[in-house]
């Protein structure tokens, strides 16, 4: 329904500037580090609980580094193949008659699109402008053209943003969650894009991304 409404990369952007709350920019120095944080500290216990201990557990240094965000990129073009097999993470597949995809979703009901954003010259073969991926055909579908402003990024972000050859934004169709799941329909659909990056995230190498 967004892109109906906003048919222009401009007007799109106006769009998604509007949406984004007032925010600062951050120096290296504000960016917190992972000791500065209380994520891995209990808020509270009680009194004479004991502590269990599990077995232990190892995994290869390569986990963790295949998984890790990337905010440095190559100034080649990215080749086609590795965006295919990127965005092929995200296709629908018929599994005994039944449509299937490789990450979970609200009732089933996938409502969360993919639109990718591609700079000019920066994919293989690929021009220049915004597409909606199809999950259940697997091609990029020509849906705008022209150029998307680093401000409607957060600030943070905007230097990631200004060096990725293409950026991949996903979109929710309330629309199709609402007459299931009413008002808890946002929700969802951030827990449905949430499984959708990790999934790109952490198979991000296999498509030579990482």
């Amino acid at each position: 329904e967004v892109f109906l409404d906003h048919t222009t990369l401009s007007s799109l952007a106006q769009y998604l500037q509007g949406m984004l709350p007032a925010a600062s920019p951050l120096s290296g120095d504000a960016v917190p580090t992972a000791h500065e944080h209380s994520s891995t500290r209990p808020v509270s216990a009680p009194s004479g609980a004991a502590d269990s201990a599990l077995e232990p557990v190892s995994f290869a240094p390569l986990e963790y580094a295949s998984r890790a965000c990337c905010r440095s990129f190559a100034a080649d073009p990215v080749p086609l193949r590795s965006l295919s097999r990127l965005l092929g993470l995200l296709k629908q597949e018929t599994v005994s008659g039944e449509p299937k995809y490789l990450y979970p979703s609200a009732g089933g009901l996938n409502a969360v699109q993919t639109y990718v954003y591609v700079k000019a010259g920066r994919v293989e073969a690929v021009p220049a402008g915004m597409y909606y991926y199809h999950p259940a055909t697997h091609e990029l579908m020509a849906v705008g053209e022209g150029v998307i402003p680093q401000e409607i990024m957060h600030p943070a972000n905007r230097p990631v943003f200004e060096k990725a050859g293409f950026c991949i934004f996903f979109i929710a169709q309330l629309a199709a969650l609402r007459p299931v799941y009413d008002c808890l329909s946002p929700a969802l659909a951030l827990l449905d894009a949430g499984y959708m990056q990790q999934l790109l995230v952490s198979r991000q190498h296999t498509a030579g991304l990482a």
